[in-house]
């Protein structure tokens, strides 16, 4: 189990990994910005469209699954070899994979609780001012501070107990659905 954990949770290594005021995060630069950017979503979902019933609309999910392309792109230019890995990249699309699958995942866990509509829609342009705060929030891997190690890693935290608590509350309310039927 600690070995499945090590490669498949806590896939680090000292070539990923991002370094801040001599202190390591605990995931690979990747991992990382997934978590954060999860982390920065979360907050702007909870703040902006708490109340929100159903998925955004289309035009912002449609953004939301363009701006994942990134990531695969970092990866597919890495594994063919057509430049060096860098950690900062690594980060950064992590974190837009991070807020891109927060937007489908939050609207679709409080979908399951009665909510009434509120008048706030999530436009493209609020949707791209959150990629904006993420893009920031990763700017913070080019400072070598203890500032920006404890922010980061505060958010990756939060982004990992906030993913889990979804897909548990998910599955949670489903079970509880399917057995009163």
């Amino acid at each position: 189990m600690h070995d499945f954990l090590l490669k498949y949770l806590y896939h680090w290594t000292p070539e990923r990994a991002i370094w801040l005021g001599g202190e390591t995060l605990t995931w690979d630069a990747r991992c990382a910005g997934i978590y954060a950017g999860f982390a920065v979503a979360l907050f702007f979902s909870l703040i902006i469209s708490r109340n929100q019933s159903g998925l955004p609309p289309l035009p912002v999910l449609v953004t939301a699954v363009v701006l994942t392309l990134p990531m695969f792109i970092d990866l597919l230019t890495i594994n063919l070899h057509f430049r060096v890995a860098n950690n900062s990249i690594r980060h950064l699309t992590g974190l837009f994979l991070g807020i891109s699958f927060c937007s489908f995942l939050y609207p679709a866990v409080r979908q399951l609780f009665p909510v009434t509509k509120t008048s706030v829609v999530i436009t493209i342009p609020l949707f791209l001012l959150l990629y904006l705060i993420g893009a920031t929030v990763s700017s913070l891997t080019l400072l070598d501070s203890l500032f920006s190690y404890y922010l980061l890693e505060t958010l990756d935290w939060i982004g990992f107990s906030g993913l889990a608590i979804l897909i548990l509350t998910g599955l949670y309310r489903g079970i509880m659905a399917e057995s009163q039927n």
